[in-house]
This record gives structure tokens, sequence and C-alpha cells, in this order.
């Protein structure tokens, strides 16, 4: 945190957006480090994490230095892509304009043009008597949903469904950062019979760890083959998600390239099944990580911890915090709005 202070002073800089990306943190020298793509965090279980406690290492100390110094300059991609291969598939209909862009921070990020741009009204999300999130206007009105996985423990679902909950995205299962091996969440299936038993609308998460494009579409045909027999209406969901350098995990250094191919597989693997599927990812990665050209044919699911959501493009449902209450669930939990276009 003192070395945020330190640098922000150094260089004379200040806030240039009003978002705060991080869950563990709210200083202004670190939000303005954010800005100017001095500081940018690690993304653990949706949330963008500072460790404001933690001892800044030898090596993180030396990329701020590098990045103070060429503050202002074009900022080099840490993923550059290989050598590209020649695509078996190649896209009929290429980008037309790929030299537009727009500003997020000190990024100058390509606009896929296919991708429809954000049109929801900031000033209509409202939060109601108990401090949800609402949408309504005369294209589209809103639901209130959480999602939720073991960490939430036993779940009274009709104390959910009373106080207002419509929908709940659950997570089905996750693959090891180490192992590479798929496991059940253990609440998956008490937590999916109780919300349907309620009546909920309900949709399913796959925390990835894929590497490849193949095991992307393993973790959907797991995800079908583990929802025989349950009538979900909701979509099937691929999250991916980083972990620290110190975890040493199995994805470290995953190609951007290649993280998007494995989200595509997964994708048209729950599409060719019959079901909705859709991609999990915060800002910093529908920025930065994923080609988002690649992603047009897919409904998207937001995580912003944030008073109005920002995000250039389109999208479905919106996580805006995970840090609020919900009678029948012991401690914080995910909360979401999804947005549904009026017919």
């Amino acid at each position: 945190m003192k070395i945020a202070e330190i640098a922000v002073r150094v260089l004379d800089l200040s806030r240039t957006g009003s978002d705060n990306p991080f869950a563990d943190t709210d200083s202004e020298a670190v939000l303005t480090l954010f800005d100017h793509g001095i500081l940018f965090g690690t993304v653990v279980d949706g949330q963008n994490l500072f460790y404001p406690q933690q001892s800044i290492t030898r090596a993180e100390i030396s990329a701020i230095i590098w990045r103070m110094d060429h503050l202002g300059q074009p900022t080099p991609d840490p993923n550059p892509d290989p050598k590209p291969e020649p695509d078996p598939k190649p896209d009929p209909e290429p980008d037309p304009d790929p030299t537009e862009y727009f500003t997020w921070g000190n990024h100058q990020i390509p606009i896929a043009s296919k991708i429809p741009v954000n049109s929801y009204d900031k000033t209509l999300f409202q939060k109601n008597d108990k401090g949800y999130i609402t949408y309504e206007s005369d294209k589209y009105t809103s639901r209130i949903g959480i999602d939720v996985s073991r960490y939430q423990g036993e779940i009274d679902w009709k104390q959910v469904k009373d106080a207002g909950v419509e929908f709940a995205i659950i997570r089905l299962g996750y693959r090891g950062y180490g192992t590479g091996k798929i496991v059940t969440d253990t609440y998956f299936h008490k937590n999916i019979k109780g919300a349907l038993a309620q009546g909920l609308d309900v949709g399913v998460y796959f925390f990835s760890q894929a590497i490849t494009p193949e095991e992307g579409a393993e973790e959907a045909r797991y995800c079908l083959n583990a929802l025989k027999g349950y009538n979900i209406t909701y979509p099937i969901i691929f999250d991916w998600e980083p972990y620290p350098d110190s975890y040493d995990a199995r994805t470290k250094d995953l190609d951007d390239s290649i993280l998007t191919q494995c989200a595509v597989s997964f994708c048209e693997t729950v599409k060719a099944a019959g079901y909705q599927p859709m991609v999990y990812a915060n800002l910093t990665y529908f920025y930065l990580h994923f080609d988002m050209t690649k992603l047009a044919d897919y409904p998207f699911w937001l995580a912003q911890y944030s008073a109005k959501p920002t995000f250039y493009y389109h999208f479905n449902i919106w996580q805006y915090s995970s840090t609020l209450e919900v009678p029948g669930i012991e401690g914080n939990v995910d909360m979401n709005v999804h947005l549904i276009p009026r017919s």
C-alpha cells in the first residue's frame, strides 16, 4: 500500500475512473495506479484481489517500476499470441474494422463489432427495499438471483425464495488447478434439488481450469451428464479464473488464444446438446485476455463489483456483489441481476 502511495505522489497521478475493481481495498492510491495500468490485481473466484496485507515481491516491484517508467507509452501484450497456425475453419466474415478502439484505464481495447454495445440506462439500476439491484425500463425487466457453491454450506431454499430471489446459478463442479481432475461440487445435488423444489429457475456454472480445447469440451460433457434428470432453464456457464503464481497452477501462463478456444469448445458442446451456453468473466478477462470476436455468439455473465456496470458490451446477467446477505444462507453470497428483454 505504501508503494502505491509513493508512486502516485512521485508521478503526480489522479484517478481517471470511478469504479473500484478490487474486492479487498478501497485505497485511493491503489485505484489510481489501476486506472493508469500500473497495478492490476489477481482474480480469484470472480474477485479482483490486491492482497493489501501481503509483502510485495522483488518481481512485483520490478514490474511496477517498469510500468511507471513506460507510463504513457504503448503497453506490450503480456501474453503475445504465438505464430498463428492455419485455421481449419477461418471466420467467413472477419471483423470489418479491427482498427476501432475504446479506452479502459491505460489500455486501448479493440472493438469486437459483432457484439452489441451496452445500451442499458445506468440510472435505472436501482436497489429495492432489501438492497438487491433491479432494473426496469420500456425495453427490459429484471430478476433477482444468487450464485452458490459448497462455500455457502446448508441453504434453506424456502427462506431464499421468500426473500425475493427468483433464480440461482449453482456451481456444478470444477477442475483441480494442480491435478487437472474434474470434481463435482459436494453441495451441487443438494443445492439444485432444493432450488428446483422451491420453483426457482436454475442454471449452473463450471469452474474451469482447462488448458486445451479438448479439456473445455470434456468439462461441458461432464456438466451435461451431471444434469440428466434436472430441468434447468438458465444457462450452463463457462467460468475460467486464474490462480496466484504462488499456487503453481497448471494453467499458469496459459496463452490467451488457447483460453478463448477452451471457452468456445465448452460453449459449442453445450449448444450442440440443446442447452444455452454462457461465458463468465470480469472486465480484466473480457478486455485483456479473451478474444471477444470469438465469443460473439454467446451471452455474457459480467462480474463487476461496482454501483453501476461499465462494461462496454451487452451482457445478460450482472454479478454485482459478493458481500450481501440473503435469509436462508449463512454468511455472504454473490448477488446477480438478470436483464430480460420485454416481449
